[in-house]
């Protein structure tokens, strides 16, 4: 049976990847203005590089089979049995995991919360790796920059006549528009760029950017000639035809309308460049006159020291993600170890993975929404300048904002718990028994469970420490000194909750008996006495550290990229 299972599981499974390469696809953003235009030829996956793509897929893929799992082991206990399945037939529980991939893939874009659900995770992992943000806020930072050419009104790879065009437009805007500063610099982006990047002037393909970013590159250059042309007749610009010369047009509202089309046009230029360094396509070419070196020059000071909080951001999503992947896999590993030390885990393999999976979804209750929360809230108030470093100030000032913190963390823990062991209820007890004594199991589950929430408050913690050592320069000595500290910890709190688990539930069997409470032994004494105590305790100990190792290792390769190209964190393309 267990191996007809894992069969129906693997193809299940199969069914969820092959649905999600398709559903990471959909946009989970408005397009802005600088995406409205361009977004109509352009993927979710186009807007950052292959690798980081690939690595939200995954993310995304990796959640989805993860709730396909957990819905498949559940289905064979008292879920699947209100649902009519049975988990002594053999046909039944194979059954259970087509019937999960069947419903996740078709059911779910169908039923309103379940597609807000899958819409929620789509936006997660579309979020953590910068789509479409980089993109957008290294569009707007362009668009808001000018192309300084200083003195010089010619040459730059730019033809004469373009910079005759210029100078004309300029001439006959002013006094005509309201911001004629502003469509001046758009038109001069619009005809640097098109010399440049679109005719190639200055820029070369490194290699040939994807089909679908070359289709936005031809749009506009079709768009930027004929708003060329169309600029060209409302100024009257024919300086070929001296003995009869036009008059240029002053209707505002037609100027108005082509500033606009011009402001349209250089946004959407400055998106295209920003995806063309996303993907490396841009390359100087080495075939360039001595012309070339102003053109240079004047693109290396549009693009120098473009700062990000991003990249901030980035390593900060870099963390989150690996920490929740660490925590959960960590969790499922070692429950199959523990498994072997534990009388009361059962035995034969199928009984030893569900324990596991069961086990790596209460790491993923316990941990992941408490670990993002915690970024987040620690990332937005380093940004406004709120937040008392762990590394550099006293601890009278950061004792409260990171009291609250854990104790938040500890809630969301500990919510995540009493859900998940309302569902151990279920299976031990019955779907109906709980059903029936809901409140009372939930307060059991919460006085139960609720002292494990604190290993989620010591473990963001301890990487909210890293975070702050991480950006005051910290020596490896306070990665280690904190990786430990939030190992012992985590140790003595998992110990400490489970013997508390262990006394409650003896205290509640008991049903009142004065001598029967009386002889049982304190928490100290099982902390002395019963050794799976010690091996809960290594079995979180083992996951936090885990997780710190991997987020301080994510937070010192973030460091060296951020010393490599700090102030310039979208490199000019260069030779």
């Amino acid at each position: 049976m267990a191996s007809d299972f894992y069969i129906a599981l693997f193809f299940g499974g199969f069914t969820i990847w092959v649905f999600s390469r398709d559903q990471f696809e959909r946009p989970s953003y408005q397009p802005s203005k600088e995406l409205k235009r361009i977004a109509e030829f352009l993927q979710p996956s186009d807007l950052r590089n292959r690798r980081i793509a690939l690595s939200a897929r995954a993310f995304y893929t990796a959640m989805l089979l993860l709730i396909y799992v957990a819905c498949s082991f559940f289905m064979i206990g008292p879920i699947g049995q209100a649902f009519g399945f049975q988990s002594n037939l053999v046909n039944e529980v194979m059954l259970a995991p087509i019937a999960v991939s069947f419903a996740m893939v078709g059911l779910a874009p169908a039923v309103r919360p379940l597609q807000k659900f899958e819409e929620l995770l789509r936006v997660a992992s579309h979020r953590v790796s910068g789509i479409p943000a980089r993109l957008i806020a290294g569009a707007q930072i362009l668009n808001a920059r000018k192309l300084d050419f200083g003195e010089a009104q010619q040459g730059c790879l730019i033809s004469d006549r373009d910079w005759e065009r210029m100078r004309h437009y300029s001439d006959c805007a002013h006094g005509i528009l309201d911001d004629p500063d502003d469509f001046d610099r758009d038109i001069t982006k619009i005809f640097a760029f098109r010399a440049w990047v679109i005719r190639q002037n200055l820029f070369s393909h490194k290699s040939p950017p994807p089909a679908r970013i070359s289709r936005n590159e031809v749009s506009l250059g079709d768009s930027i000639e004929r708003l060329v042309h169309s600029l060209d007749s409302l100024s009257a610009f024919m300086p070929q035809d001296e003995n009869d010369p036009a008059t240029p047009s002053r209707d505002r509202t037609e100027w108005e309308r082509y500033a606009k089309d011009a402001d349209e046009l250089a946004s959407d230029l400055c998106a295209l460049l920003m995806l063309y360094v996303e993907h490396g396509v841009l390359g100087v070419r080495t075939d360039l006159e001595t012309e070339a070196e102003e053109a240079l020059t004047v693109q290396a000071a549009f693009f120098h020291n473009i700062e990000f909080s991003e990249a901030d951001h980035r390593i900060t999503n870099s963390v989150w993600v690996r920490a929740t992947i660490t925590a959960v896999v960590s969790a499922f590993v070692v429950s199959i170890a523990y498994s072997a030390f534990d009388p009361s885990a059962g035995s034969g393999m199928l009984r030893t993975v569900t324990n596991a999976v069961q086990t790596a979804l209460s790491a993923l209750l316990i941990y992941v929404p408490s670990i993002l929360f915690a970024l987040l809230l620690h990332d937005q108030r380093v940004k406004s300048n709120t937040w008392p470093s762990l590394y550099r100030e006293d601890w009278t000032n950061w004792m409260v904002p990171v009291m609250w913190i854990g104790l938040a963390c500890a809630a969301f823990a500990a919510i995540g718990l009493v859900a998940f062991n309302l569902y151990a209820m279920a299976i031990e007890h019955g779907l109906a028994a709980v059903v029936a004594k809901f409140w009372q199991a939930a307060f059991f589950a919460l006085l139960v469970e609720g002292p494990r929430g604190f290993l989620a408050s010591i473990l963001v913690i301890g990487l909210i420490a890293l975070f702050d050592g991480w950006r005051a320069g910290a020596g490896s000595s306070w990665r280690y000194g904190v990786t430990i500290l939030v190992g012992v910890s985590m140790f003595a709190t998992s110990a400490i909750a489970q013997g508390w688990a262990i006394q409650v539930s003896r205290e509640i069997h008991c049903a009142g008996d004065a001598a029967c409470i009386e002889a049982l032994p304190t928490i100290w004494a099982l902390l002395f006495t019963d050794p799976l105590l010690a091996l809960a305790g290594l079995r979180s100990c083992i996951v936090g550290v885990m997780v710190m190792i991997v987020s301080a290792r994510t937070l010192h390769v973030g460091m060296d990229a951020f010393n490599r190209t700090a102030g310039q964190e979208i490199p000019a393309p260069v030779k």
